[in-house]
């Protein structure tokens, strides 16, 4: 029972992963791993090899090219700064502005650029948008864009290009909300103006009426500072609300006329993700991946699928559903795109709306204070005559002046800062990178690489999966209910022997022999040991140690109590033990069954007092003629006679029908199982026709375990002996598996 071709790549002291047969567990990868990896480890490393010279050889070099702009947080507010947008909400948006459609649409239309590798072949612009990098260096106001093209040149004008289109946007927003700002404050200083001039008109009008001089041209610097002095605070109270009013006002009207003009755009990735997000969206699809499922299902089980008339009406829904969704898609995307727009109108509108109560709030607010100041009027012109009407206009007429510098000043001060450094601006421009990005692609030659290396063994796992090689002991007893009545170690090789220590000989001898021993003791020690004198040993297919088994047993069962053993080999077609002990074929089990020879011619006794053989024979008829006549349960009467046990190697039982015909003339069968060789579904066959024929099976044998397996499971406890003076138990073969 060599197991030389099929020895362990993995520490056989390692404990066996019991785990029933599923469709991928540890012990399928464990298997495949032990059975294939002097196959596996080679063809992977050849295979990762290829690939990443495959990799290296049809890899461009690729070149990233960036461009860095500075987006500041919190600017000098010159419009209400109390209701602008957060500063990192406006970040955010200036990074969702740079992949919007206003920006990113011109740009890939441009023909240079929608020539770029990267580009072609599809929707440009959506292409553009999803490669392009936009990032932030740490916590500062840099901000970075990046494209990488296998031309350098093109990621330069990629970069370059999205970044001055973004500039030349927030530019063209910031300057006409400026210039529609300045603009209502003008018209609002121009109105100041007219009624300064009146005011004007009727102080020197009442002041001449009173003192008959001229107010203005007489009054000196310091007059005209002490009339300020006597506005009081009401009065200074009322300029300042006049003066937010009318910057307010300017601001309300600036925003209402942008908001008249603006486009309201959304791009289609963010249409697509809301359409997506949909309950009934989300229904379909499922549905449709439920019956893509079934249909797999039917195609992998059935036959005819073209008659199959479940399968076509399941085809036919899952096209309907398919072509539902895929209308049902386009019409939400329009009304979501429709819906998402209209939010974001009513957003803005809400913004202006806003603005529009804050300056109603305002103009409240200085109707008020007028409303005192007059009442306030009245009561001093009822006790100081008509000089205090000529102070009344002198402090309407200061007032009036103030207001109208304040406005000027603003619109001087918004002029200024049109030409000061912007929130938004260019650092630094991109240049054609002149190196790749990386040297290597390594990134994919690792994807890739281990992909390859991994294939071989992942073709071992599938071919473990589709074979169902039996690999311990806890696979027959639990998936196939088949009960192990031993485990038997592979058999010591004396070519391995003489080459490793003695002390390791030793072991694995008396570990082997230990195996042997203890499968002969669970038969002696059955129920029927009494009245058990013939012993079938067969297997599933051949190559699986039956007969490697069945002559260790023998050899155990003669040397133990010196009791009589016949050794007969029946397998008529493929016969091995007359090859192994070396003895003539012929005469054997055929001839004594064709009655032309004598027992004592067939039967050998040169091995021995207690063991004697009965080899096959020359083959001249049919084997199941042979077996099935009458004759071969007379002579196994016959032989019962003079041993007091039998042993009989059979052919395979799924290969060779004849063999049911020996187990079920026997006392008892076992049926041998090769670890990491056989096959648990043949296994299960042989074990399943065996007991329907009527035979009376003791259960199976595992064998071709590995000593140091064996010795981790059962534990090793040895005995000294003169091993020199004491012969193996049998001649040694280099057939594994017979």
């Amino acid at each position: 029972m060599n197991n030389r071709s099929h020895e362990l790549a993995l520490p056989a002291s390692e404990p066996e992963v019991e785990s029933a047969a599923g469709p991928l567990d540890a012990q399928i990868v464990l298997t495949s791993l032990r059975c294939w990896w002097k196959v596996a480890v080679p063809a992977s490393l050849l295979l990762a090899a290829a690939a990443i010279v495959a990799v290296i050889y049809i890899s461009r070099p690729k070149f990233t090219a960036s461009a860095w702009l500075i987006i500041r947080e919190k600017p000098e507010y010159l419009l209400n700064p109390q209701v602008m947008e957060d500063p990192r909400k406006f970040v955010q948006n200036q990074m969702e502005l740079m992949r919007s459609p206003p920006v990113i649409d011109p740009v890939a239309s441009k023909p240079e650029v929608f020539a770029t590798p990267e580009l072609t072949g599809g929707d440009a612009a959506e292409r553009l948008r999803r490669l392009l990098k936009i990032q932030s260096k740490g916590q500062s106001d840099f901000f970075v864009i990046e494209f990488t093209s296998v031309e350098p040149a093109k990621a330069a004008l990629v970069v370059n290009e999205v970044a001055k289109a973004y500039l030349q946007l927030q530019d063209r927003d910031l300057s006409q909300r400026m210039d529609a700002t300045i603009g209502r404050l003008e018209k609002q200083r121009a109105a100041q103006q007219q009624s300064i001039e009146q005011l004007r008109k009727q102080v020197q009008e009442k002041t001449k009426s009173l003192t008959g001089v001229d107010p203005f041209a007489a009054r000196s610097a310091a007059a005209q500072a002490a009339a300020s002095d006597t506005l009081g605070p009401l009065s200074a109270q009322i300029v300042s609300a006049e003066i937010d009013h009318a910057m307010t006002s300017a601001q309300v009207g600036a925003e209402e006329e942008l908001l008249a003009k603006q486009v309201f755009e959304v791009s289609a990735a963010e249409v697509e993700k809301q359409v997506q997000s949909l309950p009934e969206v989300v229904a379909l699809r499922r549905r449709i991946g439920e019956a893509y499922g079934l249909l797999r299902e039917h195609e992998r089980v059935s036959v005819n699928l073209e008659k199959n008339t479940s399968y076509q009406r399941l085809l036919k829904q899952s096209n309907a559903d398919k072509a539902q969704l895929e209308k049902r898609l386009g019409e939400l995307r329009t009304l979501m795109k429709t819906e998402l727009e209209q939010q974001a109108r009513l957003t803005r509108t809400d913004q202006v709306a806003s603005l529009r109560k804050s300056l109603e709030a305002k103009e409240v607010t200085v109707r008020i204070l007028r409303d005192r100041l007059q009442g306030e009027r009245e009561k001093q012109q009822d006790y100081k005559g008509e000089t205090v009407e000529l102070e009344f206009l002198r402090s309407d007429y200061d007032s009036a002046a103030r207001v109208f510098e304040a406005i000027n000043s603003r619109i001087v001060s918004m002029r200024l800062e049109q030409h000061a450094p912007d929130r938004v601006m260019m650092f630094k421009q991109a240049t054609p990178p002149e190196f790749p990005t990386e040297a290597l692609p390594y990134k994919r030659m690792s994807v890739i690489g281990l992909a390859a290396f991994l294939a071989p063994f992942g073709l071992a796992v599938l071919v473990e999966l589709i074979q169902r090689r039996v690999s311990n002991r806890r696979q027959l007893e639990v998936t196939s209910h088949m009960p192990v009545v031993a485990e038997v170690t592979a058999m010591p090789r004396i070519t391995a022997s003489r080459s490793m220590g003695r002390d390791f000989a030793n072991r694995e001898l008396h570990l082997f022999e230990e195996s042997i021993d203890g499968l002969r003791t669970h038969l002696l020690l059955g129920p029927q040991a009494d009245t058990m004198q013939t012993i079938a040993v067969t297997s599933a297919v051949s190559r699986e140690g039956k007969t490697s088994v069945a002559i260790q047993l023998a050899l155990s069962l003669a040397r133990c109590g010196e009791a009589p053993t016949l050794l007969i080999d029946g397998d008529l077609r493929c016969p091995e033990i007359h090859r192994i002990f070396e003895m003539d074929l012929s005469p054997g089990l055929a001839e004594l069954l064709q009655q032309t020879c004598s027992q004592r011619a067939a039967i050998e006794t040169e091995f021995g007092p207690t063991l004697h053989l009965l080899s096959a024979g020359k083959l001249s008829a049919v084997p199941h003629k042979l077996l099935g006549s009458a004759e071969f349960p007379r002579l196994l009467a016959d032989l019962k006679t003079r041993y007091r046990y039998i042993v009989l190697d059979t052919p395979p039982i799924l290969s060779a029908s004849e063999a049911l015909m020996i187990a079920r003339q026997a006392d008892t069968s076992v049926v041998c199982a090769r670890r990491d060789y056989s096959r648990l579904d043949q296994v299960a066959e042989a074990y399943s026709r065996l007991q329907s024929s009527g035979a009376r099976v003791a259960g199976t044998v595992l064998n071709g375990i590995p000593p140091r397996a064996y010795a981790y499971r059962y534990g090793s406890y040895q005995y000294e002996r003169a091993l020199d003076r004491e012969p193996a138990l049998a001649p040694p073969t280099d057939a594994p598996g017979l």
